[in-house]
């Protein structure tokens, strides 16, 4: 059993929040050009003082336009449409059809029904254009291999990141498994992104993932019955994103950085694991400041000391004083995928503004455009991309951009 310890320090320690990372403005190279600039217009906006939202946790849109706000305090979904327009809400409190306990961020659509997860209840709800309960799934309890039940030993729990079809499930799992098919032969995985069937059979590895072993960004311990990580500062991890139809799955690795230059392996599969976009992104290395790397050692030595408001377990503090900060900031911060394949790769900030690297949906191509820092972008697209803007006050409000320029 595992106390669900995972502690990523923040980039420029508790302390320095505040701090603007120094930038090359045109976020190229020396003796390179820079990607294409696109503008990136504010076309609409859902006011959250006027909406009286309270904290949104996710924004997803619909092929036909509609838009769905997540709302997990209130236990509901707002709905919009393309325009702006209230049409309603979805959901509360409880256990029953179309009610919530925890709603997740991770949701998407499946055609023109949406798809909700509760971590609480364990399911996930599909809601049709019309705003009713089209269905409810429990969980898989497990990945099984082929011909196993539920009862034999399931490995580790079942999360849909995406649906390719009403009974197959896309998830990412970290749990060893045996004699799963790729490339039609039978072997063993043990971090991949998987298509499973809704009782857990692993019907196809999709793409597989950095092992989750200890490396030099990520600390793992594990104390009785208690085990976690903790993810190092300014450290370049893997990272993943499924679009929201789940028929693209993207995938970033860091690679070691060369002198003034930081480096990601960009992999790009579909659903069914064949490869669409494979290409190395290369940028200017930014280096944290001595201040920045004060910060962050202070960070970690207020969060082995219980600055977190609760005990750490002796290994914990063990993992923590192993951890050295990097000597560069990681390429990116993020990534998004989109349904029509672009990928967004979000770049440190600067100010009051942050660049974002666009992949074009042939992966011959990068663009690049800046969004406000107060913007957490939830969906991206080659016309417009969709994000929270929060305010000075707290407030959230739904934004969208419209991006031009494109050649």
């Amino acid at each position: 059993m595992s106390s669900g310890y995972r502690i990523s320090l923040p980039r420029t320690g508790m302390f320095l929040l505040a701090m603007a990372v120094s930038m090359i403005p045109t976020d190229g190279l020396p003796g390179q050009s820079p990607p294409q600039l696109l503008t990136a217009t504010e076309t609409l906006r859902i006011d959250g003082e006027d909406h009286q939202f309270s904290a949104i946790n996710g924004v997803l849109v619909a092929p036909s336009g509609r838009i769905a706000v997540l709302q997990p305090q209130d236990h509901q979904v707002r709905f919009f449409s393309g325009e702006g327009r209230s049409l309603g809400s979805f959901g509360r409190r409880g256990a029953g059809p179309g009610e919530f306990q925890s709603l997740l961020s991770v949701a998407g659509w499946l055609g023109d029904t949406l798809w909700v997860n509760d971590s609480h209840l364990r399911r996930t709800t599909f809601i049709g254009p019309d705003r009713r309960v089209q269905r409810t799934l429990g969980w898989p309890r497990g990945l099984l291999r082929a011909g196993e039940v539920g009862g034999i030993q399931p490995r580790g729990l079942v999360v849909p990141w995406g649906f390719l079809s009403a009974n197959t499930i896309i998830t990412p799992h970290a749990s060893s498994i045996h004699d799963v098919m790729v490339d039609g032969k039978p072997r063993s995985v043990s971090n991949g992104i998987f298509q499973v069937d809704t009782i857990g059979h692993a019907l196809a590895l999709v793409a597989e993932r950095a092992s989750e072993e200890s490396t030099e960004c990520i600390k793992r311990w594990n104390e009785g019955q208690a085990s976690g990580s903790i993810t190092a500062p300014f450290c370049g991890v893997e990272q993943f994103d499924v679009s929201p139809d789940g028929r693209w799955i993207v995938i970033l690795r860091p690679l070691a950085p060369t002198g003034t230059t930081v480096a990601s392996r960009l992999v790009v599969v579909d659903a069914h694991g064949d490869t669409v976009i494979a290409r190395r992104l290369n940028a200017p290395a930014e280096r944290p400041s001595a201040q920045q790397r004060d910060s962050v050692a202070q960070s970690m030595r207020v969060l082995a000391n219980g600055g977190l408001g609760r005990t750490m377990p002796a290994a914990a503090v063990r993992a923590i004083a192993t951890i050295e900060v990097p000597t560069q900031f990681p390429m990116v911060d993020g990534v998004l995928v989109g349904s029509d394949r672009t990928v967004w790769l979000q770049r440190p900030a600067a100010g009051s503004s942050r660049a974002w690297w666009i992949v074009s949906a042939d992966g011959g191509a990068v663009y690049r455009t800046v969004i406000p820092t107060t913007v957490a972008l939830h969906v991206v697209s080659k016309e417009a991309v969709w994000g929270i803007d929060t305010n000075a006050e707290g407030v959230e409000s739904i934004v969208r951009y419209t991006i031009r320029g494109w050649q």
